[in-house]
């Protein structure tokens, strides 16, 4: 439920349970216990590798203070909705990979990469993109198990963007 990191540990702290650098700059990982929704601290400029995996976290604010978020990030919690902050530029592979819950995903205006495998395992219904230009998506970005998500999934781009979108080889896919 919580990580408890000793003041003289110079290397790591803890706020609330949660471990981060020493700095609390970068999220290290959060306690497989923890429930609910999370609100970062305004400090923290990147989110590690696994940071969130397989939690029972239903809901995450994060600041715009964020400009990077390491692979798998969020992979196998309980997210059912997230929103990244304009300048988050790199989906990466398998970030939200097997979130079973996850119905709805928000990508910022500064979003130009989405990995291999992003949404795997999710119950994704609506991707919203505000980039007007279309990030560009790896081989098997929208890869969903058997399918893909663009078969079921509702995307939402920037009025007078869809042209644009729809022409696009695999952004225009999309249903």
């Amino acid at each position: 439920a919580k990580i408890e990191v000793s003041p003289a540990n110079s290397d790591f702290s803890s706020i609330d349970g949660v471990l981060f650098n020493r700095d609390i700059t970068e999220i290290l990982w959060f306690p497989l216990g923890k429930t609910g929704e999370y609100v970062l601290p305004g400090t923290i400029t990147s989110i590690g590798e696994n940071a969130f995996y397989g939690t029972s976290i239903t809901g995450l604010e994060i600041p715009s203070s964020v400009i990077s978020i390491s692979r798998g990030a969020f992979a196998g919690s309980s997210l059912t909705e997230i929103s990244f902050p304009d300048n988050i530029t790199n989906i990466s592979e398998g970030m939200f990979q097997g979130c079973a819950a996850l119905t709805v995903v928000r990508l910022g205006k500064g979003t130009e990469y989405i990995g291999n495998y992003a949404f795997d395992g999710t119950s994704l219904k609506d991707l919203y993109v505000a980039a007007e230009i279309p990030p560009f998506a790896a081989e098997k970005a929208f890869v969903n198990s058997s399918s893909y998500i663009t078969e079921s999934c509702t995307l939402h781009v920037p009025a007078g963007c869809e042209t644009v979108y729809r022409r696009h080889s695999k952004w225009g896919s999309f249903a």
